[in-house]
């Protein structure tokens, strides 16, 4: 299995850049490489131990943009590197 980087948060205020296996896609999933991110009020309160419901470690974010590399089942035609942005409409 392949690997690819993220930022993972081991317990808080121990964030770094890790290795970690590629996820199995499962059908109606695609996987999109991030080129940019961005950081909210609630990322920040994961990195120091301040969100009640957290279970480390934990890769955080949900604010970011990249292009969809990979999918596992159909999409319309031309959405493979398409730039995405999360939340898409």
């Amino acid at each position: 299995m392949s690997r690819l980087k993220a930022v993972i948060i081991q317990k808080p205020d121990d964030m770094g850049i890790y290795e970690t296996p590629r996820p199995e896609l499962e059908e109606g999933e695609g996987l999109i490489r991030v080129g940019e991110i961005g950081v909210c009020g609630t990322d920040i309160h994961l990195r120091h131990g301040e969100h009640q419901t957290a279970t480390f470690p934990l890769i955080p974010g949900h604010e970011f943009a990249g292009r969809l590399e990979n999918v596992k089942g159909k999409l319309p035609e031309g959405l493979i590197s398409e730039i995405w942005s999360l939340p898409r409409k």
